[in-house]
């Protein structure tokens, strides 16, 4: 990319800094906007959304309870699909601007990152006090249908898993972390998951990846 092709915009006042939280581009009040959010802990998280072409921007308090979100994942229909701060699993549609529940309780803790395949959501939290794991929620049928728990089965288990990608062939790639890095691959379709662990991530720490088309 040319330094020509690189424009430079100035963000909206937002009083409060994005804090770990992913940023996506969503429909919101019928046009496309970035958004992101804030970790306000017991004050309620907050999303914030701004349009760089028009300069408009707006903010929206999650629902109550949930603090913040670091996983904000737009869905194939048009949806954003929010990991909570406390694991709830939440679904916001911006041109109706309503936030629905899918799953609260079954996950706890922050919610570190997803992916979304389809009709199916995948979040990263704890599970029985237990962190490093990732559940599966089915929108069709309205349930969480599985959980890894937890995602790595190695030792010493790899508890965070920040970094998720949907692959070329459809799988959900985690990039897991602390004490221990760890690759992860999910089966959508059968719920299956395959763990990877090169000599190259060996006592490491930390892993964040990205695939990168030919263009």
């Amino acid at each position: 990319m040319s330094h020509a092709a690189i424009r430079r915009l100035p963000l909206p006042p937002t009083r409060l800094p994005f804090v770990n939280a992913e940023i996506a581009q969503v429909s919101f009040g019928g046009s496309p906007h970035l958004v992101s959010s804030i970790w306000g802990g017991s004050l309620g998280g907050r999303l914030y959304f701004w349009n760089p072409e028009t300069g408009s921007h707006a903010m929206r308090e999650l629902p109550h309870g949930v603090p913040g979100a670091y996983m904000l994942r737009p869905g194939d229909d048009g949806a954003l699909y929010l990991g909570g701060g406390d694991g709830t699993l939440l679904r916001y549609d911006g041109d109706s601007d309503q936030f629905t529940t899918l799953s609260r309780g079954e996950l706890s803790g922050i919610s570190w990152g997803g992916a979304v395949i389809g009709r199916r959501v995948f979040w990263n939290a704890s599970h029985n006090r237990r962190s490093g794991a990732v559940a599966c929620y089915d929108l069709d049928a309205g349930r969480t249908v599985k959980i890894f728990s937890p995602l790595d089965d190695g030792q010493p288990q790899a508890l965070y898993g920040h970094a998720a990608q949907v692959t070329p062939d459809g799988r959900v790639l985690w990039g897991l972390n602390v004490p221990q890095s760890r690759l992860a691959l999910i089966d959508p379709v059968n719920l299956t998951r395959e763990i990877i662990n090169p000599s190259w991530l060996v006592e490491k720490s930390w892993v964040a990846f990205k695939f990168v088309d030919q263009d």
